[in-house]
Formats: C-alpha cells, sequence, structure tokens
C-alpha cells in the first residue's frame, strides 16, 4: 500500500483554505496511487482554542473529507477539534 504523509502551512482558523489546501494534497496524492493520505493535527483550524470552531463527528469537515476520500479511493486520515456536548 503507497502511503502520504502530508506536512502543509495551516491557515490560521480558516477552515475553507485549509481545505482546499487538504484537497490540492489528497488529489495529487491519489493520482501518484496513495491509498492512505493523513494530514496533520487540528489540520483545517490550527492549534487554536477558539471554541467556536469546534465540530461534531457528522460536521462539515468530516462529511467533506469524507466525501474526497470517497472520490479518490484514499483513506484521508486528519485531526480536528471535536465538539462533544
Amino acid at each position: 500500500m503507497k502511503l502520504c504523509a502530508v506536512q502543509m502551512n495551516i491557515e490560521w482558523e480558516n477552515k475553507a483554505a485549509n481545505l482546499a489546501k487538504c484537497t490540492a494534497f489528497a488529489q495529487k496524492a491519489a493520482s501518484e496511487g496513495a491509498k492512505l493520505i493523513v494530514f496533520p493535527e487540528l489540520t483545517l483550524t490550527g492549534f487554536s482554542m477558539n471554541r467556536d470552531i469546534a465540530e461534531s463527528m457528522d460536521g462539515n469537515t468530516v462529511r467533506n473529507l469524507r466525501v474526497l476520500s470517497d472520490k479518490l479511493g484514499a483513506a484521508i486520515g486528519f485531526g480536528f477539534a471535536c465538539r462533544t456536548g
């Protein structure tokens, strides 16, 4: 199995910009045969302590990366601020 570990400059608390970066990295990795693509912790927000950016497991971040994973036929691992109550 081919694996891709991504290191990227994260745009502070800018989920849309970071998701666009993740999409581009994942598309390139999958086009080169990667079946597992792993992004850094807190990929879409950076290490912010802003509780307003946390999401549930069925939030927009997980949903978007799940759709991308299905489209590319590759598993995607990433960290995000998870809201739990």
